[in-house]
């Protein structure tokens, strides 16, 4: 189940209330940036970056992804380690809200997130 309109806006305003102190300054965003997508119950953060192999096309490396689960009301949270598969975050793996979070990924204290 998708979330809600008032679940979105709420999602939407800590995502860029996190995207306006996390982002990378204007002048490197054509080298390094930091996006999201919203896919049903989960919202993943990803860094956007030239590919190493052709650098005119961009890749996509994961950072994070929160998963809603509505009969608990909680927030499960992941990282996606070097083999490409989620894994939950050992330090905090489930939290009350959104920006709880968007919190523990800006903060990195195990270095999973941006490494």
């Amino acid at each position: 189940m998708a979330f809600t309109e008032n679940e979105q806006k709420a999602i939407g305003k800590a995502l860029d209330e996190f995207m306006e102190i996390h982002r990378p300054s204007e002048k490197i965003r054509a080298q390094i940036d930091l996006s999201f997508s919203i896919d049903n119950q989960s919202v993943t953060l990803f860094e956007i970056r030239p590919s190493i192999r052709s650098p005119k096309e961009m890749t996509h490396s994961k950072v994070a992804k929160a998963t809603y689960v509505r009969t608990e009301r909680q927030w499960k949270i992941y990282w996606e380690k070097s083999d490409f598969k989620w894994y939950s975050y050992s330090e905090k793996p489930i939290v009350k809200s959104f920006k709880a979070f968007l919190k523990i990924v800006g903060a990195d204290k195990l270095h999973c997130f941006f490494g």
